[in-house]
């Protein structure tokens, strides 16, 4: 049985993901509910009624991949989801569901993977109409790092934020950036 709210809204519906770990609703359809699941690598979408409207595959050919946690974007046009597997955050178009980015804290092929933990997107309008989306992820080895959505690199000076002395386990922007 899935049990969210949001906005005075109440929807319990049984939900055929196996293990359902997490579930939010679109951020501009209300009718569109995303759910995964924790072992099967899957991100399941749902009406509001429990029907599964589809799914995007984020196993990369893998039987399984375990992952925690999911998110829209501003305008629900792209999601992140958690590869526990490779230790990455993976972004992915909604529509077509194609693998757009992965985000990891792992650089150093000789070293132990890092595990990344959460992420969040930003989206802001700046000066002249210009639009920015950035990506903020947090992982194991004690670091905040943001990303560029256009290109999946880092963003400018600073994308990093090195200051916390113990695992960061969530990472958000504030309204400002």
């Amino acid at each position: 049985m899935l049990d969210i709210s949001g906005g005075g809204l109440v929807v319990r519906q049984k939900i055929d993901a196996e293990n359902c770990r997490y579930a939010v609703f679109h951020p501009t359809k209300e009718y569109e509910i995303m759910a995964i699941s924790t072992y099967r690598g899957l991100i399941y979408f749902y009406d509001l009624e429990g029907n599964l409207i589809e799914t995007i595959d984020a196993r990369r050919g893998n039987p399984a991949i375990n992952s925690h946690y999911c998110t829209y974007n501003y305008d629900g046009s792209k999601l992140l989801f958690i590869n526990l597997q490779y230790a990455c955050i993976d972004m992915f178009d909604r529509v077509s569901g194609d693998l757009l980015h992965s985000f990891s804290h792992s650089f150093d092929p000789s070293q132990p993977p890092v595990a990344v933990n959460h992420g969040s997107f930003f989206h802001r309008t700046i000066e002249d109409g210009l639009d920015e989306d950035y990506v903020i992820t947090s992982g194991s080895e004690n670091i905040l790092r943001r990303w560029n959505v256009a290109d999946g690199l880092p963003s400018i000076e600073p994308n990093t934020f090195i200051e916390h002395t113990q695992v960061v386990n969530t990472g958000v922007f504030d309204a400002g950036g």
